[in-house]
C-alpha cells in the first residue's frame, strides 16, 4: 500500500501564482464520471483536504493498479466556487512513478 501525494506542480492553488488554497476537499473515484468512490478498509469513502500549502494526499492505495484513479473536488475552499468539471486522473505505477493528467476530462 502506498500514498498518492498531490503537491509541487500538483498543489491546489488559486488563479494567482504562489497562492495555495487550504481546505479544498477532494474525493477519489474509480471512474471518470466520478460515480464510484474508492473506499477504505472500513468502507468509508476516501477523501483528502488540502493543507495551507495547497497539498493533499490519499493513503493506503495499491500500487501498480491497472485501473487509474480519478480525483474530483467535493468541497471548495472558503469563498471559492466549486470546480465540478475539473477532474484529475492518476495512474500509480510505483511509489516513485505516479502519472497525473487533469483538467476538464
Amino acid at each position: 500500500m502506498g500514498t498518492m501525494p498531490l503537491h509541487g506542480a500538483g498543489a491546489i492553488t488559486s488563479d494567482l501564482p504562489g497562492h495555495p488554497l487550504k481546505g479544498a476537499v477532494y474525493g477519489l473515484y474509480l471512474d471518470d464520471s466520478c460515480d464510484t468512490p474508492v473506499k477504505d478498509a472500513k468502507g468509508n469513502v476516501m477523501t483528502a483536504t488540502s493543507d495551507s500549502n495547497g497539498k493533499l494526499e490519499f493513503t493506503n492505495l495499491a500500487w501498480g493498479a491497472a485501473t487509474p484513479y480519478y480525483i474530483k473536488e467535493i468541497t471548495p475552499p472558503k469563498l471559492f466556487q466549486p470546480r465540478s468539471k475539473i477532474i484529475y486522473k492518476a495512474v500509480l505505477k510505483t511509489e516513485n512513478d505516479v502519472t497525473f493528467s487533469g483538467g476538464d476530462l
